[in-house]
């Protein structure tokens, strides 16, 4: 069945093997949804410690068939600027939102809490969690801390989208 409402989703790999790659691909083309198979757009909030919201766009062209060398050197054809074109016209008209401001997990309620009223996102996607600010005497503990505080986050508005609040 995929992705459920409700359920936190975390990817772990050694470095260097797609995950941030992956979770932006899966938020970009939820946003954009599938017509051809009839299924829709869903809002999608992504959150980048890594990467500048720049740089989080770029990527997106790149994934929609816009080489990112051609872009940034500039030297693009005249297809190059058609794709280019084509793909801007998905992902801005897509209910994609991207972030790239320091995260404390102090304030991801207020964050969610925002993006849902603003956007009505259903889904949200932190790249990656070890880079929101949280407490504990070490890594694994503030690992522990984030994904315990997103799991039952996740949970609680889960809830409040079942019952329709």
């Amino acid at each position: 069945g995929g992705k459920q409402k409700g359920e936190l989703i975390i990817e772990a790999g050694e470095p260097g093997v797609g995950k941030s790659w992956w979770a932006h691909q899966d938020a970009l083309y939820t946003a954009i949804g599938t017509p051809s198979k009839k299924i829709p757009s869903t809002p999608v909030f992504l959150w980048s410690g890594e990467m500048s919201r720049k740089q989080v766009y770029r990527r997106f062209f790149d994934m929609m068939g816009v080489q990112k060398r051609k872009l940034l050197s500039g030297k693009m054809h005249e297809e190059d600027w058609d794709s280019f074109t084509d793909a801007k016209a998905l992902i801005m008209n897509s209910p994609i939102y991207v972030s790239d401001i320091p995260l404390e997990l102090k304030n991801l309620r207020g964050l969610l809490e925002r993006e849902i009223g603003e956007h009505g996102i259903e889904q949200a996607v932190f790249d990656y969690d070890w880079l929101i600010t949280s407490p504990g005497q070490n890594e694994i503990e503030q690992s522990q801390n984030t994904s315990r505080a997103l799991k039952q986050l996740a949970r609680e508005f889960y809830e409040i989208f079942k019952s329709g609040k």
